[in-house]
């Protein structure tokens, strides 16, 4: 079942306080994530989710002004849950270098990729800025993997346009990487998942080295 937790963002008419309202969104969003896996975002619509969900349509209406907001909830939810299994494979390390940050991200991405219900869909960025009207999935998600690398190497709270740049290059680059592994096989090809950990530490390599090794 996919929490709900949708945070307040484009389209989000309001968040659900209730007991009800909050597991009529989960039914929404869970609705929603099954319905992009089987038949792909684009195919769709918000009369769909709600009758898989078991509510009007203008139950739905309620919470969510469109597909694209359901969407982008169900994707903010996908994020919480990434960067918490995330912290749950660093638990162990005192402080996380670069490279191990890297391995525990792609195999978080990669577990839930295979595990959790339309999670392919935001892997596969059914829509370039998702997860924030204003930037790309990819720059939210590099300024959050940012934040866990510097409070982990005592350095919580800095600002460096440079660092938060290769973040994002770095990211860019491990997602094309593993939409190509998922291309090439509905589980992932394990070879092409190896390469994109190699190539994204050898970038990392040449940039992080002095300041987060």
């Amino acid at each position: 079942m996919v929490a709900s937790r949708p945070r307040t963002a484009p389209g989000v008419r309001r968040t659900p306080l209730q007991a009800r309202s909050t597991r009529r969104v989960a039914d929404l969003l869970a609705a929603a994530a099954g319905l992009a896996d089987e038949r792909g975002y684009d195919e769709v619509t918000t009369a769909d989710i709600a009758a898989r969900a078991g509510v009007s349509i203008g139950s739905l209406y309620r919470f969510f002004a469109d597909k694209q907001a359901v969407y982008r909830a169900l994707a903010l939810v996908h994020l919480d849950r990434f960067l918490d299994r995330l912290e749950h494979r660093l638990a162990d390390d005192d402080q996380t270098t670069w490279d191990r940050l890297v391995d525990a991200t792609v195999d978080t991405y990669v577990d839930m990729r295979r595990t959790v219900p339309g999670f392919r869909g935001f892997g596969d960025s059914i829509d370039l800025r998702l997860l924030d009207g204003h930037r790309s999935n990819d720059a939210v998600v590099a300024d959050k993997l940012l934040e866990v690398l510097l409070a982990r190497t005592g350095r919580a709270g800095e600002s460096d346009d440079d660092l938060a740049r290769v973040a994002l290059l770095a990211v860019a680059l491990g997602d094309a990487l593993l939409k190509l592994a998922f291309a090439e096989s509905p589980d992932g090809d394990e070879r092409i998942i190896a390469e994109a950990k190699t190539a994204v530490r050898a970038y990392l390599a040449v940039h992080l080295e002095p300041v987060a090794g």
